[in-house]
């Protein structure tokens, strides 16, 4: 029986709306199938974790083969901390843990998501550093109404800021293993290398960054 959640925050993958700092590069077709494959890949690798309940916690309703209908949950109105607490209180209902990660982070171990629940075990609350100064997960066994109000999001200060915020409400923090979001030309490449050296981490993923037209320049329009 699952005792934790792990909720994937993901937008449909629709061309135009998603990876839109990619789309210059790639075009919004590319952009989309990229999209599609972190989220498949992402839910794929949630999956092979025995104790969590894989939930999408979506900007809108949308169907894939490899996810059923109930596992969707809709993402409320407001910025990304109202989106969260909303769907972190929500899994808290249901489990004593939730761990929120995004679509974003394919190639993400499973190992880093087990690191989050047993740093849980001792402390109230743990944050997964991305490189750009944000996170790639938070975990909670408690969610109080405003603990990520006021944070600015997407921001070089996000973690901190936010690490300020929980050990306000008296949560003790725990930093996990660093991981890297997918949103520039450099992170992408990145991820190409780490792919090709170890395809299997996110297969999908794999197979897409691997194809010569992939890889070919989005035309100027």
């Amino acid at each position: 029986m699952p005792e934790a959640i792990v909720c994937i925050f993901a937008k449909p993958p629709i061309p135009g709306s998603v990876k839109t700092r990619l789309i210059p590069e790639l075009g919004p077709e590319r952009a989309a199938e990229l999209a599609e494959a972190f989220l498949e890949d992402t839910v794929a690798m949630v999956r092979t974790v025995p104790w969590a309940e894989c939930i999408i916690a979506a900007t809108k309703t949308f169907e894939r083969p490899y996810f059923k209908p109930d596992e969707v949950w809709l993402q409320s109105e407001g910025d990304l901390g109202d989106r969260l607490e909303k769907v972190l209180r929500l899994a808290l209902k249901r489990k004593p843990i939730v761990l929120a990660i995004g679509a974003d982070s394919p190639g993400l171990p499973a190992a880093y998501l087990q690191t989050a629940r047993d740093a849980l075990q001792n402390a109230d609350a743990v944050l997964g550093p991305s490189a750009d100064g944000g996170f790639y997960l938070i975990g909670l066994k408690d969610c109080p109404v405003g603990v990520l109000e006021g944070i600015q999001w997407s921001h070089s200060t996000t973690l901190a800021a936010t690490t300020h915020k929980l050990e306000q409400f008296g949560m003790k923090t725990v930093l996990i293993n660093p991981w890297f979001d997918i949103d520039s030309h450099d992170d992408l490449e990145r991820l190409r290398r780490q792919l090709a050296n170890d395809p299997a981490a996110a297969p999908k993923t794999a197979e897409l960054l691997s194809r010569a037209s992939f890889t070919e320049p989005n035309p100027p329009k």
